[in-house]
């Protein structure tokens, strides 16, 4: 097959059509071409490009790629041209992007007034838009602030294909975390979606991509709920998201929706854009691999890694400003740079970058449909309350001498952390138990060369049978016949951070219900005593899962996480806490009946950060502020040591990071939330 690709020639700035013969060799495609820059570094973005001219059998110069749809989606927008004036194409058959640019469908016969737990219920304006971009894109992502009532625009979706089509209720699946399933079905059940999809969390999702059977089709509509639980490339559930997305393009085409729906699209870096894009649309993304795209929007530097001589990729900077050196990330008075004339030790001159994540807004535009919440719903003011702690001068010394024991800055910090949280694990021995690998005799049988004792068994040995058996003492115990069972505590010192929970407790007496996120289980665990001692009822959930417990005078039954949900939710108990760790529980969980959501500590994953603050800033949550008096949504911040502000300043830089991506340029530059 030979196909025409057109190059803009860089004298007189026309289209040159550059003749490419492609040749299908197994699952691969071979590109031979006359020598063209341009031409070459497209085909390298591409997935599976390969180079075989230093191949030691075989050597041709000619690049291969992987024959799969995201490249021949790239080939066919690479060769676009448009139509001439009588409708007919330039030169390419179809524009793969055609379907992004299409006008919104009307879908305004399916967007009426409908009931929301019993009442009529309208929806909000920017909510139908929504609707329309799913229904006309059909392979896309929402990007939009949680609040915004995503779950209600996939459950509508859903309804619309289902009349419109004639789809049953098989074809339908929605993916979320473990943690928000709940509250997913009670919305359905809340807002009465006329369908009813199959409902799993991600890991249900994998385990039934791994078991399915042969020739069994794969359902027509899917949405994935927080969809960065699927944004690392090399993730299992990742896969499995990918694999059965890819399946629904085989099967339907075009026609099948996959719907990935997050309000914290890039948590960690930029980068994590890439495979949430490859899994909703391949190739709508021009790099064909994540290592290309993070090159693209980052100066990488290959750094040592230990005495053995490994190296690794390491982002030096990412390319968020202008200002910055397009060689080595810096800004303009930095050594790096020449000063005066002179260029200093292994300088170079300054160049000006482009700021390359800031355009990743403009180039998922109709494929990314993007909403804050302060610009389409009437939600109370939210605000950030700084509680800052004094640390005492025996808390300083300890802070000192824990960071000069560590055994390094990663572990120091993790323990200045703890610290700071008024506690430290500590591993001490529970039990003292008989050897079970030698059975308490203190040595063990073991194979050996005789021509080499003590020394590793070599392969020739082990083939020619120069083994004999030998008595030598026991690995595990060291012949002391008995071993030692270890375990973690959290050894407790005294913290200023337990009495302004008292506090906080004390200012909620008359709402009853207080949000307290914990970086740590033994944070937790401490938070839980406090709530109880001051006779507040507590759901805790962490690593461990779900657990209620009773105060003095209150009424809490333990039970599954779904009923103790739902009495936090809707009553039943006059004051309980919800105490836990943002890992396990920031995600999907409504809080509208909280005007106050309290971090007794953080961690540093910057997505449970930002879905733990959002979880109260919901339609309802103005009618819990006319109720307890208050007029503005609180998120208390409590910061004792050093390593709580170094989390918050960790969290600064990559909010302002996403909010490059989306194109939001005054929010980079203010990233930080109104404080009081």
């Amino acid at each position: 097959m030979i196909l025409k690709f057109p190059v803009k020639d860089e004298y007189t700035k026309l289209n040159v059509l550059i003749p490419v013969t492609i040749t299908k060799e197994g699952d691969a495609l071979a590109l031979e071409y006359p020598f063209c820059r341009p031409l070459m570094e497209s085909f390298k973005a591409m997935a599976g490009a390969r180079w075989h001219g230093y191949d030691k059998k075989n050597p041709r110069k000619i690049w291969t790629i992987d024959d799969c749809p995201r490249n021949w989606f790239q080939m066919d927008a690479m060769r676009w041209l448009g139509r001439d004036a009588k409708g007919v194409p330039i030169l390419g058959e179809k524009n793969p992007y055609a379907r992004y640019d299409a006008p919104m469908v009307d879908v305004s016969a399916y967007c009426g007034p409908r009931l929301y737990q019993g009442k009529l219920t309208t929806y909000y304006g920017h909510q139908p838009e929504g609707i329309a971009f799913v229904m006309t894109r059909r392979q896309c992502i929402l990007a939009w602030d949680m609040g915004c009532g995503k779950s209600l625009i996939a459950g509508t979706a859903m309804e619309t294909a289902k009349i419109l089509y004639k789809w049953s209720d098989e074809d339908f699946w929605f993916v979320c975390k473990n943690g928000a399933l709940y509250q997913v079905m009670l919305d359905f059940l809340e807002w009465d979606i006329k369908v009813r999809p199959k409902f799993m969390s991600y890991d249900q999702m994998k385990g039934l991509i791994e078991t399915w059977p042969r020739g069994k089709k794969p359902p027509k509509f899917v949405v994935f709920d927080e969809s960065t639980q699927i944004k690392s490339p090399t993730a299992q559930r990742s896969d499995a998201a990918q694999h059965l997305a890819d399946n629904m393009r085989a099967e339907y085409g075009n026609d099948a929706f996959v719907v990935l729906m997050t309000g914290t699209p890039s948590p960690k870096n930029p980068t994590d854009w890439w495979k949430q894009s490859e899994i909703a649309c391949p190739g709508f993304v021009k790099e064909g691999s994540w290592q290309s795209f993070r090159k693209r929007l980052a100066v990488i530097a290959k750094q040592t890694k230990g005495e053995d001589g490994g190296s690794y990729n390491k982002v030096m900077a990412w390319l968020d400003d202008e200002k910055r050196c397009k060689h080595c990330g810096e800004f303009e008075p930095h050594s790096n740079h020449s000063v005066q004339g002179r260029l200093q030790d292994r300088g170079h001159v300054w160049e000006k970058s482009v700021n390359e994540v800031l355009r990743i807004d403009s180039r998922l535009r109709g494929f990314v449909s993007k909403k804050l919440k302060k610009d389409c719903m009437d939600l109370p003011e939210q605000v950030y309350r700084i509680v800052r702690c004094r640390p005492t001068f025996q808390m300083l010394n300890a802070a000192k001498l824990i960071a000069k024991a560590a055994r390094g800055a990663a572990d120091a910090l993790t323990k200045l952390r703890e610290l700071s949280d008024g506690f430290q694990y500590q591993d001490t021995v529970s039990e003292v138990i008989q050897c079970p690998m030698c059975a308490g005799t203190g040595t063990m049988l073991a194979k050996e060369d005789p021509e080499n004792p003590g020394l590793p068994i070599s392969e020739e040995a082990m083939r020619i049978g120069r083994l004999v058996d030998v008595t030598r003492q026991c690995d595990r115990c060291q012949g002391r016949c008995e071993v030692e069972i270890k375990e973690r505590i959290a050894a407790r010192v005294p913290c200023p951070k337990d009495d302004i929970i008292e506090d906080l407790l004390a200012e909620h007496d008359d709402v009853g219900r207080l949000p307290i996120y914990c970086g740590f289980t033994g944070s937790v665990d401490r938070v839980v005593d406090i709530c109880l001692r001051n006779k507040w009822s507590v759901i805790r959930v962490d690593a461990r899962g779900w657990t209620a417990f009773d105060a003095p005078g209150q009424n809490l039954l333990p039970g599954e996480g779904k009923a103790m949900y739902h009495t936090f939710r809707f009553g039943g108990v006059e004051k309980i806490a919800f105490v836990a760790q943002a890992s396990s529980a920031a995600h999907g969980l409504n809080f509208d009946n909280c005007p106050t959501i309290v971090n007794f500590s953080r961690d540093f994953n910057f997505e449970n950060a930002m879905q733990g603050d959002e979880r109260n800033m919901r339609g309802k949550i103005k009618e819990t502020l006319a109720k307890t008096g208050r007029t503005k949504v609180t998120v208390v911040e409590i910061v004792h040591l050093e390593s709580d502000q170094y989390v918050l300043d960790n969290h600064k830089k990559k909010r302002r990071l996403q909010s490059l991506t989306l194109g939001e340029i005054q929010a980079a530059v203010a990233v930080e939330p109104r404080q009081v």
